[in-house]
């Protein structure tokens, strides 16, 4: 029933709170942020005036209104909303309930665009934490294991990080969904590429593979760099391995992607071009090896002037203020990136 509908037929007030709710899901989900917030309000006023404070129905409302006002770009009022919905899932549900670990993840999300890491790290760990007491093997802890792992990364934590990839791709049979999916391919180039730096060429070239066919399985123009990146990991392994005419067709795979996807300048490219023209020399094709290499250098040094222009413009005050952030996804709604869960 639509809203109209419902109010021109009589719904309940609560009814009416219900409606309006599921709207600004769609709303969010559509990108409309303003619209959300309005029909988030709304409903969010009827739910408080007719429900007890504690009820699970007022902390969906409330994430649902924290990711749009997040959407708008002020995280500190979606800040304040996610908590009080932890609040109230803590006092509905228990303290090491799945729903808590749903809203804890949250506030994790939304501490990594805030460059808290050290906050957001608090707050997946928790999220982790009670995920795995029950069991959890979802999507949802998927992605919360891929965040936690960037961020033990960026801290130059390796090793713990490493540790928290390994779990995700023994999760790969319970990523049901592309955006899951896509973090359990990007654990396994991850982990391909750790082997490749201790010189483990068969465990790296079957990371590669595994995350090749995982990636195979994405209808998605977004997985093209990922794609071209596994497939310069093979090129890499084949040739190591002595099979060099293979390592020239996953070279020139890649590169036809990338130019295809992102054009000839991209500084993906990079790489590709110089492990193709390391391939090139060993297949005794010295001009064209030299070819690539110019090329790949001047891609190289076009990227360093990008990098230092950009150092020196962030040096400066912006002349106008930063874009929106994006909304975070609630973990704990049913399909990704369903904003929050539903009532």
């Amino acid at each position: 029933m639509r809203l109209r509908e419902a109010q021109e037929v009589g719904s309940t007030p609560l009814e009416i709170a219900t409606l309006r709710h599921r709207l600004g899901r769609v709303l969010i989900r559509e990108g409309k942020f303003a619209e959300a917030e309005t029909e988030l309000v709304e409903a969010l006023r009827i739910r408080e005036g007719g429900l007890p404070a504690d009820d699970p129905e007022i902390a969906a409302t409330l994430t649902g209104l924290a990711v749009a006002r997040n959407g708008l770009g002020r995280p500190s009022e979606a800040e304040k909303l996610f908590t009080r919905a932890l609040e109230i899932r803590r006092e509905a549900y228990g303290e090491g309930s799945v729903e808590v670990a749903a809203a804890y993840a949250n506030l994790g999300a939304l501490y990594v665009q805030m460059d808290r890491a050290g906050d957001a790290a608090s707050y997946y760990d928790a999220a982790i934490e009670r995920y795995e007491r029950h069991g959890e093997r979802s999507q949802t802890v998927i992605v919360s294991m891929a965040q936690r792992a960037t961020l033990y990364e960026e801290a130059g934590d390796i090793a713990a990080a490493d540790r928290m990839y390994e779990r995700i791709v023994e999760m790969e049979e319970d990523a049901a969904s592309g955006v899951a999916l896509d973090r359990v391919a990007y654990a396994r180039q991850v982990l391909a590429a750790r082997y490749r730096e201790r010189g483990d060429r068969k465990r790296a070239e079957d990371q590669y593979r595994q995350a090749l066919e995982i990636l195979g399985r994405l209808d998605s123009a977004a997985v093209v760099p990922y794609v071209a990146a596994n497939l310069e990991g093979l090129g890499w392994a084949a040739r190591e391995d002595g099979r060099l005419q293979e390592a020239d067709q996953h070279y020139r795979r890649a590169i036809g992607l990338l130019e295809g996807s992102l054009g000839r300048d991209t500084p993906m490219l990079i790489p590709v071009l110089d492990g193709y023209s390391e391939t090139l020399v060993a297949l005794g094709r010295a001009d064209d090896a030299a070819a690539f290499k110019r090329r790949s250098d001047r891609l190289s040094a076009a990227e360093k002037r990008r990098r230092e222009e950009a150092k020196s413009r962030a040096r400066k005050p912006p002349p106008l203020p930063p874009p929106a952030a994006e909304p975070v996804a609630d973990p704990a709604a049913d399909t990704a990136p369903a904003p929050e869960p539903g009532s």
